[in-house]
């Protein structure tokens, strides 16, 4: 899609093992995975749904990625309290990993403990401040900035975490919800550019009624 002038909040699916979905790998990693994801996504999803995956794709793109100011991005929706993706740039290995066992160091820095870990509840748990950290692709992140905020005449709600070297700014618009990563090893990226690519593709979202 050459310009984006308007776009639909993002009809999300919950994301379970063997149901992810990513671009066409023309445009995406390229990998057998992400084709394999996709595929079976797209199994069990109408036309509509692969539209709307790849107009919030194009969205990702051209007002995170594309500039240079994070690695990765992925877009879904809010609704009860849960979240749920549906897009992510350039694929899904870079924005979530599915449910696992992960051993976690406990607060005496000694002893360890293996737990599941389900990302999507981690996010939504931070998100309503239930959790100081969350995990994105393999990666934990500790929540340091939850705060709601305006933009325009609209609230929002804006979470920053952050890991050695590597950061995540997330925005909650109303029902929708659009996270990224940067890389401080990828010149041109930390967590100063990245708020501010959030906050403008925020202001677009809400000059243009997307949500």
């Amino acid at each position: 899609m050459a310009t984006v002038a308007f776009a639909p909040a993002p009809r999300a699916v919950a994301l379970s093992q063997g149901s992810l979905g990513a671009r066409p790998a023309a445009t995406s990693a390229g990998s057998e995975m992400s084709r394999s994801r996709k595929s079976t996504m797209m199994s069990n999803l109408g036309e509509n749904d692969e539209e709307e995956q790849e107009l919030w794709f194009d969205v990702l793109d051209r007002y995170l990625v594309r500039p240079g100011v994070c690695c990765a991005a992925a877009a879904g929706s809010l609704a009860d309290a849960e979240v749920a993706l549906c897009t992510a740039v350039p694929d899904w290995d870079h924005v979530y990993q599915e449910a696992r066992m992960e051993e976690i160091t406990q607060p005496d820095d000694v002893s360890t403990e293996w737990v599941t870990v389900e990302e999507l509840q981690c996010l939504q748990a931070a998100l309503s401040g239930e959790r100081t950290w969350l995990w994105i692709a393999g990666e934990r992140y500790i929540v340091n900035y939850l705060k709601d905020e305006r933009v325009r005449e609209q609230e929002i709600k804006m979470m920053f975490a952050n890991r050695p070297r590597k950061g995540v700014w997330l925005a909650a618009v109303k029902n929708l919800v659009y996270y990224a990563i940067y890389d401080e090893e990828v010149p041109g990226q930390n967590a100063f550019q990245l708020r501010k690519a959030m906050l403008k593709l925020a202001v677009h979202i809400v000059d243009n009624c997307w949500v």
